[in-house]
């Protein structure tokens, strides 16, 4: 897969300070964690509806995702990350 240009229309941004706050309901919780980020965007997910972060336990792998496909990105370990999820996503 090529770079994506941090304009893609699939990426979704999520400021670090609304996510690591945990929100009400049923949460996916990302502990210590490498998680890809814009300076100025925030957080990295991947796809829209699926949101999938762009996040690893490892600091080795996650820069090297951002070496492949995120070169205008930075990488940085986060606590504690939370996302709301809806069980009917996972159907």
């Amino acid at each position: 897969m090529p770079a994506l240009k941090e304009d893609d229309d699939k990426l979704v941004f999520v400021p670090e300070a609304e996510a690591i706050i945990p929100p009400p309901g049923l949460i996916q919780h990302w502990q210590d964690y490498w998680w890809l980020f814009h300076p100025e965007k925030g957080l990295l997910f991947y796809d829209k509806k699926r949101m999938a972060p762009q996040a690893n336990r490892l600091e080795s792998v996650a820069r090297d995702i951002l070496g492949r496909l995120y070169p205008w990105a930075e990488v940085k370990q986060i606590s504690s990350v939370f996302r709301r999820i809806d069980p009917r996503d996972y159907v």
